[in-house]
């Protein structure tokens, strides 16, 4: 957004030691017509506060402020009329703010670099102390007043009951719609763009009342994320009277409502819920003792949020500084490059990492899961290899391209004495390494969309052919599909669930998961090969030793091993395992299957090159692709082999089994 014409005169100097801020009043909005006030926060002045996303900086209109026109986003001048229509004739005609509100874009100076630095700190102390928060969250199409329209109706329907009509079915039995077919429109509320943007974090969970609005709709956040709660209890319910029973249509029909509303989870409120759960946790029990486990438990939340957007790329950081519980010294000019901030932000993190540490958690070096120079991501100016790259990260859909590190990371114990605290300065970072492999052939990237319909992906035939090659692994003797297939499912169960019976208990089960592999596989050989005989497939690739493992007990070998390689649409839990398959997919985009030296099967980075080498850090719950250079080394990326995040396998660590050393990357 341009500056606002002769600014010098509609902006005078604010006081610092007096928290001093600026408030807009509006006064009417045909056209939109403010006046701009100075008040201290240290005198607790009523006002409001607005959230809302700033929108496209070249689309402006007019608006007033002390008489003077100045341009703004056509965004805002939206959200200012939904505001003052919610004063004036809606829920807020009790407002005794004075009409009066705080809006970042015009109650700041923005080009005053000095002025910004000073006062986006006081953001914590603004929404704190503001009466409401309103949150504008876009334009008034007919899907998200549709949505609005729901929420409200659900809301309505829920403050008219008793606490035991509101529970389960007793609830679905008393409304006069299917909650099934409400979830898509309802979704809308959550498709704009104001869920994507960093601040709306801190503006949501800081505030004592955050209000939603667009147009003349609008909802509590307090009380979306009641219905949002509800529905994510009544999806999840299963008893033993909800057990699916043949020719028991009412307990189907509940089960399929069930599953539609579990698909219709609102992750943007789960994640704004679990912010907010936080902040209030830290409020309660924080202490000098505490402050660090706060501290790392804040910043390594910001996972949650890396795919949120702001239009200053600094923002990145400091927008969730008071949320996350984390202070960095504010700094907009432009000798602070934005390497700078995120190198700042990495060495803010590794402050807190000590031998107390690793009781904590372990995974110190969790942020390098959005870095490395193995991504076709947009390159930031002087950043190292090791520093996130939260620029690239925030225009990527959730999991897109990358395999997140945990928490927890078992090598620490494995590294034993060789055990070394992360550390970085200036544009290294020092870690403790064992190279436990190469990469010796990487194929095409794992493609979106796998279908049975044309030309199997290109991915899938790299793979048929290495399997002729080398179906089963010499050392281990375990059939190299398994080691592919649990690196692909991954992400899309390893989120939530720790071990191979967790992770696969689901309505289609590992051994059908399995089984719809090796039919994308067979489609793969028919077309590489020209072949369609089944047995040729199984003889050549020794799909047999499948299901002869040990993964499945002898019943599942017998039974799937019958039904070969063509699926069944009529088996149990089909739909669900293509939908399973392709969602893993779709987290998996971009990425390359590979192979190494020693004969597994990963997941890496798109720009992964043969010889790359295969490490385990001290402090990294995945193992990483990392490329030598001269004497030091460059982060490719975090890759996924499922053999070296196994506890047998590094246990050899702290067994000299591989060298382990301390490593520069750069």
């Amino acid at each position: 957004m341009d500056p606002p014409p002769g600014n010098g005169s509609l902006y005078t100097t604010l006081d610092t030691s007096r928290d001093e801020i600026r408030l807009l009043e509006i006064t009417s909005v045909e056209p939109v017509v403010c006046k701009l006030s100075i008040v201290s926060l240290l005198d607790e002045p009523e006002f409001s506060a607005l959230s809302y996303t700033w929108g496209d900086a070249s689309v402006t209109e007019p608006i007033i402020v002390e008489g003077q026109s100045i341009a703004v986003t056509t965004s805002l001048t939206h959200a200012l009329k939904a505001v003052y229509f919610q004063w004036t004739e809606g829920c807020c005609s009790d407002d005794n703010s004075g009409h009066r509100i705080w809006v970042d874009a015009v109650c700041i100076n923005q080009p005053d670099i000095q002025e910004k630095n000073s006062q986006i700190p006081l953001m914590y102390k603004i929404y704190t102390s503001a009466q409401r928060t309103f949150c504008w969250v876009g334009l008034p199409t007919p899907e998200l007043l549709g949505a609005f329209d729901i929420f409200a109706y659900l809301i309505q329907e829920f403050d008219s009951r008793s606490k035991s009509q509101q529970e389960g079915e007793n609830f679905m039995q008393g409304i006069d719609v299917d909650l099934a077919a409400l979830i898509p429109p309802m979704s809308h509320l959550f498709y704009t763009q104001y869920w994507r943007r960093m601040w709306i974090v801190q503006e949501a969970v800081l505030s004592k009342e955050a209000l939603l609005v667009s147009g003349t709709r609008a909802l509590s956040l307090a009380a979306i994320s009641f219905v949002n709660k509800w529905l994510e209890v009544y999806g999840l319910r299963h008893d033993a009277t909800s057990a699916p029973v043949s020719g028991d249509e009412e307990v189907l029909a509940i089960e399929a409502t069930r599953a539609k509303v579990r698909g219709g989870k609102y992750l943007a409120m789960a994640k704004i819920e679990n912010a907010k759960s936080f902040v209030e946790t830290r409020a309660a029990y924080w202490s000098e003792e505490t402050d660090i486990i706060f501290c790392r438990t804040g910043m390594h939340m910001y996972n949650n949020f890396s795919t949120y957007a702001a239009t200053n790329p600094k923002d990145l950081v400091y927008g969730l500084m008071a949320v996350l519980g984390f202070t960095l010294a504010i700094d907009y000019s432009p000798a602070k490059t934005v390497a700078d901030v995120y190198c700042d932000f990495v060495a803010k993190w590794l402050s807190t990492c000590g031998p107390e540490s690793y009781e904590l958690s372990g995974g110190d070096l969790w942020f390098l899961a959005h870095a490395g120079i193995g991504h076709s991501w947009e390159v930031i100016p002087r950043l190292p290899s090791w520093a996130p790259n939260f620029v690239a990260i925030s225009e990527l859909e959730p999991a897109q391209g990358r395999i997140f590190c945990t928490v927890e990371d078992r090598s620490i114990e494995a590294f034993g004495d060789h055990r070394l605290i992360p550390t970085c300065s200036a544009d290294s970072l020092h870690c403790a390494a064992a190279f436990v492999d190469e990469i010796a052939d990487a194929g095409p990237a794992i493609t979106r969309f796998t279908g049975i319909d044309g030309p199997p992906a290109q991915w899938t035939q790299w793979v048929v052919e290495a399997l002729v090659r080398s179906p089963i692994h010499t050392e281990s003797q375990r059939h190299r599909t398994f080691g592919l297939l649990e690196a692909i499912l991954h992400m899309k169960f390893m989120t939530f669930k720790h071990t191979k019976e967790e992770m696969y208990s689901t309505t289609c089960g590992y051994p059908q998961l399995v089984h719809w592999f090796l039919f994308l596989l067979f489609e793969a050989w028919k077309f590489k090969y020209k072949n369609n005989d089944e047995h040729a497939f199984y003889a050549a690739c020794y799909t047999d030793q499948v299901w002869d493992s040990d993964e499945f007990d002898p019943y599942e070998s017998a039974r799937w091993r019958l039904m070969r390689v063509t699926p069944k649409p009529s088996s149990p839990g089909f739909d669900q395992t293509i939908a399973y398959w392709f969602a893993a997919l779709e987290k998996f985009s971009d990425l390359r299957p590979f192979e190494t030296k020693e004969g597994y099967f990963g997941l890496c980075p798109p720009l992964t090159e043969k010889g790359d080498i295969i490490a385990v850090l001290c402090g990294c719950s995945n193992p990483v692709v990392l490329r030598k250079m001269g004497d030091h080394y460059s982060h490719v990326g975090v890759c996924y082999v499922s053999e070296y995040m196994s506890d047998e396998k590094r246990s050899g660590l702290n067994t000299a089994s591989f060298e382990v050393r301390k490593i520069e990357i750069r």
